[in-house]
């Protein structure tokens, strides 16, 4: 069922599921109390158990590293 409720898209599950994590990997990086937190911590909270491939994937989904990411979202605030 779950395959076929993404058959008219052009998006897997897994692939979803991928970008949910990234996403929330995200909105803890953005979080300046979030920097207590090693960018591993949080990568592995959401259920990446490899800091190479969650650098790369977030990098794919984001265009920068986590740590260019969390140091931009500092400046910010």
């Amino acid at each position: 069922h779950l395959h076929n409720a993404f058959s008219a898209e052009e998006d897997t599950p897994a692939h979803y599921i991928q970008r949910q994590r990234i996403q929330a990997c995200m909105r803890e990086l953005r979080q300046t109390g979030g920097a207590q937190r090693t960018i591993t911590d949080i990568a592995f909270s959401w259920g990446f158990n490899n800091t190479a491939h969650f650098s790369r994937v977030f990098r794919e989904h984001t265009g920068v590293s986590p740590s260019d990411f969390r140091e931009a979202a500092q400046q910010r605030a």
